[in-house]
């Protein structure tokens, strides 16, 4: 009986996953999301311990760097998702996995400060490019109904992804930093494939909504929804809580360890840990819980686990508190692409889930940037709180925001 439970357990994502076979299009999708996951998980969890630590750049500059990334990335996503909705999905999604795919071999092999900043350009601006129409094609092909069980496979492959990226990445480092660019470029690479394989043919109805300018939202009115507007902007108080995965953990990982390996193995255990409890966790939390209310209090037990890390005197706690961080997430991330894909104008899907990679943009970058800046200013001032206590006060800020956002938009609920 003991055995029994959890082996049904842990086969129920794959059944509901193999379940997609007979819709081609959301399978695609699926296999999509954990491609582009290995990908991305191969190369950015090591960018600032490489820099940092074997080339030399300082914190603050790497964390600059990423800052470029991210808002290079979310702040034009919207961008990605006006062209997608006038010409077509495949032509703008394709375009941006190639030029991500050239940024990351750039960063394999990059040394100097010029083309460092250089391939993290292109790593963003080629996810400004494939990320909005991805996601509008999500919300395109599924319906609201089944929104939440999609999202929480997709969110189950990208736990696993994530557990394989940094894995690989590790075995990868054998051979040298320039194998993992390398690896993780060639990810997006056969993207491309998947998405001319599989992704519908959009040019069509691209070209009858840019003829139909009768009620199809456009980028001034998406600024007059107000109510939008305000839930895109306290995300990026969320972001920037969530980005320090990139730069304040992994740097803290190594100084606790000594070795850059151990920003992988942190990123692998938070992954694994997502990959077995996000999937039957949530799902059995939203049986009695609204989606706003589980992204709330994901964000609060996020928040405290981000501040309990400054805490850690060695790696296994260290490790703890990434458990209490990594409950948080799993919690609340699924329930941010439902509230989105609920609040988003159906005749402008690309425009209104790109533009709210906006917050990821800013409030990421932000994270990113000053992250490393914190960091360095701890570490050089002998106060090594005062980074994660700044953290937990964001947290906890962004969390007291969406409650009383929630209670003034009621339109805003979801289950």
């Amino acid at each position: 009986m003991h055995v029994h439970i959890p082996l049904a357990a842990l086969t129920a994502p794959l059944r509901d996953l193999l379940a997609y076979r007979d819709r081609p299009q959301l399978f695609a999708l699926l296999i999509y999301q954990a491609i582009t996951t290995t990908g991305f998980t191969l190369l950015i969890p090591l960018v600032s311990v490489h820099f940092v630590g074997d080339v030399g750049m300082a914190a603050a500059t790497v964390g600059m760097a990423l800052a470029l990334r991210q808002i290079s990335q979310q702040g034009l996503t919207f961008i990605g998702g006006m062209l997608a909705d006038r010409y077509g999905l495949k032509p703008v999604l394709c375009s941006g996995l190639i030029i991500r795919a050239v940024g990351f071999f750039m960063l394999g092999f990059a040394t100097t400060l010029p083309v460092f900043f250089t391939a993290l350009l292109f790593t963003g601006l080629g996810g400004a490019l494939f990320d909005a129409p991805f996601q509008a094609a999500t919300v395109a092909m599924t319906r609201p109904d089944e929104r939440r069980q999609f999202y929480l496979i997709a969110n189950y492959l990208t736990g696993l992804a994530s557990t394989i990226g940094p894995l690989l990445a590790i075995a990868l480092l054998a051979i040298g930093f320039h194998a993992v660019g390398i690896a993780a470029g060639g990810c997006f690479l056969a993207n491309v494939f998947v998405a001319l394989r599989y992704f519908p043919d959009t040019r069509q109805q691209a070209a009858a909504a840019a003829g139909d300018d009768d009620g199809t939202p456009h980028l001034r009115s998406l600024l007059r929804d107000r109510a939008y507007l305000h839930f895109v902007a306290i995300l990026c108080g969320y972001w920037f809580v969530v980005m320090q995965v990139n730069i304040s953990f992994p740097l803290l990982a190594e100084a606790l360890t000594g070795t850059k390996a151990s920003a992988g193995l942190f990123y692998t255990y938070s992954s694994v840990l997502t990959l077995l409890l996000q999937y039957f966790l949530v799902r059995r939390l939203q049986r009695h819980f609204a989606s706003h209310q589980l992204l709330i209090a994901g964000t609060l037990v996020m928040t405290l686990g981000t501040f309990l890390l400054g805490t850690s005197p060695n790696f296994a706690v260290f490790l703890l508190w990434i458990s209490v961080y990594t409950l948080g997430y799993l919690t609340a991330r699924p329930m941010l692409d439902i509230l989105v894909a609920h609040l988003a104008h159906p005749r402008a899907l690309g425009l209104y889930v790109g533009f709210s990679a906006v917050s990821i943009g800013l409030g990421g970058g932000l994270g990113n940037f000053i992250g490393g800046w914190l960091y360095d200013l701890g570490k050089a001032h002998d106060l090594p709180l005062l980074p994660w206590c700044v953290f937990a006060a964001v947290g906890v800020a962004t969390a007291w925001q969406l409650a009383r956002y929630f209670k003034k938009h009621p339109q805003a609920v979801t289950q």
